[in-house]
């Protein structure tokens, strides 16, 4: 039988190697010091998954395959958004099919756009928060106290700082 599994490759910073899983065979994971050491383990491990699999009697997950789109697909709208979409179309000068298009391309370079936007922001906040606390710790002397809670509520970062005693040169 030739083997069809696909399998994905990453570094793994707690075990400081690769990790190779096959997404068919949830819990088959290899480590290796190079990415095809990585896939060769995997290649072994799931050579025993099927073998375990087929003396057990259980049936084989179908591999992972590369999807090809024919670029048409059939939509079925209620009869009143069907025809607000058409009058738009219309006055646009473009047609319902066109519409449709450029609405779907709106909507997901959108999203694009906003998960990119959020990854970004919560950078900038985690930074603007570790100069916020060498800020403070500067500024307080020895013998004072300086506690930071952060919580993560979300995808939302919060950023609370406690500041307790004196401040240089205070009395």
């Amino acid at each position: 039988m030739v083997n069809k599994y696909t399998f994905n490759i990453a570094w793994s910073d707690e075990d400081q190697e690769y990790v190779a899983t096959c997404p068919a065979f949830p819990g088959l994971s290899a480590l290796g010091e190079s990415e095809a050491e990585a896939l060769a383990e995997a290649k072994i491990a799931l050579d025993l998954f099927i073998q375990t699999y087929e003396q057990k009697g259980i049936s084989l997950p179908p591999p992972q395959v590369v999807e090809t789109y024919s670029g048409q697909f059939r939509v079925r709208l209620p009869k009143s958004l069907h025809r607000r979409a058409a009058e738009i179309a219309a006055s646009d000068g473009e047609s319902l099919n066109q519409f449709v298009v450029r609405a779907i391309e709106a909507r997901v370079g959108a999203k694009e756009t906003g998960s990119r936007m959020l990854s970004e922001m919560k950078q900038a906040l985690r930074e603007h928060a570790t100069q916020l606390r060498v800020a403070l710790a500067s500024a307080v002397s020895s013998d004072d106290r300086i506690t930071t809670n952060e919580t993560n509520e979300h995808s939302s970062t919060r950023t609370q700082v406690l500041v307790t005693g004196r401040l240089k040169g205070n009395a």
